[in-house]
């Protein structure tokens, strides 16, 4: 191997790891224990340079902001992403390196997680089966569904750089979005079976925002689709706004629920969840009284 392959003249691979955190020292400490146990296993063979930007320190722009300060700031071969509420395994780098070592298209290399909190084994292999060798995705595929779990992407820093990093002007789904534009650019997305990383579950957890997550997933979705929309894309789409209006009848606001569940319907007519979320809609409105309450004289 040579220098430029990611090794450095001494033979020890390096890889810059990017820590987003706001204010949650405690768990922050967790994940930098986390990754000195990990370099400690793995040395010499591996060095890892850690770059922790505390969004609280800075503008607030948010992790995106902080992710691409925080990949300015080194200069490695690799780049791996680690939230502060999460932690590694111990076999984190080593497979995915050798991937993007050995196959130039492929972009991103990641895999499932252990959700420890919440008693689940793993986050993806619940839904399908992963095989040993991994799955290999395209940008069709991931438009059809979000496989990449943030905390196990590696990825090489020239295809982080030529990608222009994470779009700052977006507070979530902000890696999503870069994900898309990885492979809209005719890269691939290696996703393996392992469990390369523990959720956290910390109670303040951007994603925890329902809403704002599901609006902010079908914006980026929608922008990196290629016109005319086939059959599968709108039925991804309207999956989307079913959902959204779902959670927006829960939430009291059933004129927005109303308004996605239509737009759902015109996206994918026959899908049964868009029928459902018309359905809740239209009850919603019903229970809403007319003139709200009107005080006696």
């Amino acid at each position: 191997m040579t220098e430029k392959e990611g090794f450095n003249k001494l033979g020890v691979t390096e890889v810059d790891v990017l820590i987003a955190s706001f204010r949650r020292p405690a768990l922050l400490e967790q994940a930098l224990c986390n990754l000195q146990q990990l370099q400690n296993l793995h040395q010499p063979d591996l060095l890892l340079n850690v770059h922790v930007i505390d969004e609280a320190m800075g503008s607030g722009a948010g992790p995106a902001a902080a992710r691409n300060q925080a990949a300015l700031a080194g200069s490695s071969e690799f780049i791996a992403i680690l939230d502060d509420d999460d932690q590694w395994t111990e076999h984190r780098l080593q497979r995915s390196i050798a991937i993007l070592q050995q196959e130039p298209e492929v972009v991103l290399v990641c895999g499932d997680m252990e959700v420890p909190a919440r008693g689940l084994d793993s986050i993806l292999g619940a839904r399908f089966t992963i095989p040993e060798q991994g799955l290999t995705l395209d940008h069709r595929d991931l438009s059809l569904d979000c496989f990449v779990c943030t905390s196990t992407v590696t990825m090489r820093r020239a295809d982080w750089e030529q990608a222009g990093g994470m779009r700052e002007e977006l507070s979530r789904a902000e890696d999503y979005d870069l994900w898309l534009r990885l492979t809209a650019r005719g890269g691939r997305i290696r996703l393996l079976p392992d469990r390369l990383a523990r959720y956290g579950v910390a109670t303040e957890r951007l994603s925890d925002d329902v809403i704002a997550m599901l609006e902010a997933t079908r914006s980026v979705l929608e922008q990196s689709s290629l016109a005319p929309l086939d059959a599968s894309m709108r039925t991804r789409l309207g999956r989307l706004d079913a959902a959204l209006s779902h959670q927006l009848s829960a939430r009291n606001s059933p004129l927005r629920a109303l308004r996605h569940s239509i737009r759902a319907l015109r996206q994918a007519p026959f899908a049964r969840l868009c029928w459902s979320s018309l359905a809740r809609a239209l009850l919603s409105c019903l229970a809403v009284p007319r003139f709200g309450n009107i005080s006696p004289p």
